[in-house]
């Protein structure tokens, strides 16, 4: 099932003895396979984010702002705490010269396509060089392995917005310092491309339409019906 990621970053976790906020999803910018949910462990271990498989995460539909888990506090305290395991935005500030503090000790062992979703949001869409639009939401797919599959991406104005989905094989590159996504599509199939109006459009029938749209770009595609069987 897709689950909006601004639904889900907006969601608390509820553990078996309490609530938890989650922070950030960190996903894997060749596969877009989620691997880290991250969540606040708040007042008892102020300030302190550690990192959750999305697989110990409950199954949608979720309740409003929810996302179950079958764990407990002592649970998330054994996590690995975030500095195990920090998205591109975070390596690079400890790479520049500027930074004058302790490296951590993952640093000569960086993951280069590691991504915070919560950062994608906002970032520039280009398409062969022309800015298309802005990441307004992501949709992932919440099965066995979680899977951030689409950018829904915002081609008009702050007072006329126009959304449209952008799968992630399509995406290029993701540049972190200019913020900005290179997709292998163009403008000619951008604006064939039908306005994504609500998560209750997104039919078997409506992926069909964006495999036949997008087919021939770069980058694998999952066989038609295979997110909706």
């Amino acid at each position: 099932m897709y689950v909006r990621a601004i639904n889900i970053l907006n969601s608390n976790l509820r553990l078996q003895d309490g609530e938890r906020a989650i922070r950030d999803l960190l996903v894997d910018d060749e596969s877009w396979q989620c691997l880290h949910a991250v969540v606040d462990t708040g007042d008892w271990l102020p300030g302190r984010e550690v990192l959750l498989s999305p697989e110990s995460l409950g199954q949608p539909p979720f309740e409003e702002n929810v996302i179950p888990a079958t764990l407990f506090r002592d649970d998330i305290e054994a996590c690995d705490d975030i500095t195990a395991d920090e998205p591109v935005s975070r390596q690079k500030i400890y790479s520049m010269a500027s930074y004058a503090g302790p490296l951590p000790p993952w640093s000569c062992d960086w993951n280069p396509h590691l991504r915070s979703v919560k950062e994608l949001l906002g970032y520039t869409v280009a398409a062969h060089g022309w800015e298309s639009g802005t990441v307004a939401d992501a949709l992932v797919w919440c099965g066995e392995e979680w899977t951030l599959c689409y950018l829904v991406v915002d081609m008009g104005s702050f007072f006329s917005p126009r959304l449209f989905l952008l799968p992630t094989p399509i995406i290029h590159t993701v540049t972190w310092d200019e913020r900005r996504i290179d997709t292998y599509t163009n403008r000619q199939i951008l604006s064939v491309v039908p306005e994504f109006e609500g998560m209750e459009q997104l039919t078997a029938d409506v992926e069909s339409e964006l495999h036949r749209i997008y087919q021939g770009r770069p980058g694998s595609w999952w066989p038609e019906g295979e997110r909706h069987g």
